[in-house]
């Protein structure tokens, strides 16, 4: 006769964990910890001074790979947590208030019907339009509208440099060029 029990390990076995089975503990533990973006300073921040320990845990890494003649890379645990703000629950909420809050706008008079313009209002959710993809721009704007907008203002100042510098560059090759035809000519230079 054989058992009905079913069998278990020993409980001196170590049980592997799959990749995503303990991802939940750290997962939380990373969310609670400050990323070092957020308590950056200015200079720090601008340079992306507070990347450096990561990008040192990937040298050491490098160097150990290179001693003992293995392949070893970043893993998820040497990744820098996240800064609050950028956190996937508190972007999911945001984006789920904004996703709520929208109302659709009211179709403009020149498109009302016949019927509506002689004051038959009879179907006032005819006015009211409700288009998915004017609600899904309205939640991408109210969650990621102002760090687009910071971008947009940086990204066109970049945009003005760099159509500048060439500009600038000129001027000064042209100033040194009249210095130099002025200098051949006079043979000394002239004010």
């Amino acid at each position: 006769m054989s058992s009905s029990k079913p069998t278990q390990a020993p409980s001196s076995s170590k049980v592997e964990e799959g990749p995503l089975e303990g991802a939940s503990a750290n997962d939380a533990a990373r969310k609670q910890a400050k990323s070092p973006e957020e308590t950056a300073w200015f200079f720090s921040r601008l340079y992306f001074l507070w990347t450096h320990s990561l990008f040192q845990r990937a040298a050491d890494l490098a160097k150990e790979s290179r001693d003992e003649h293995l392949s070893k890379a970043l893993e998820h645990d040497d990744l820098l947590p996240l800064p609050q703000e950028d956190q996937g629950d508190v972007i999911g909420n945001n984006f789920e208030r904004a996703w709520n809050e929208w109302r659709p706008t009211k179709k403009s008079k020149g498109s009302r019907s016949d019927a509506n313009k002689d004051g038959d209002d009879a179907n006032n959710d005819a006015d009211e339009e409700e288009d998915p993809t004017e609600r899904l721009r309205y939640a991408i704007k109210a969650v990621l509208g102002r760090s687009f907008w910071i971008a947009g203002i940086i990204k066109f100042f970049n945009t003005c440099l760099q159509f500048a510098f060439p500009l600038l560059l000129n001027q000064i090759l042209l100033y040194i060029e009249d210095i130099q035809k002025d200098e051949d000519e006079d043979g000394a230079i002239t004010d």
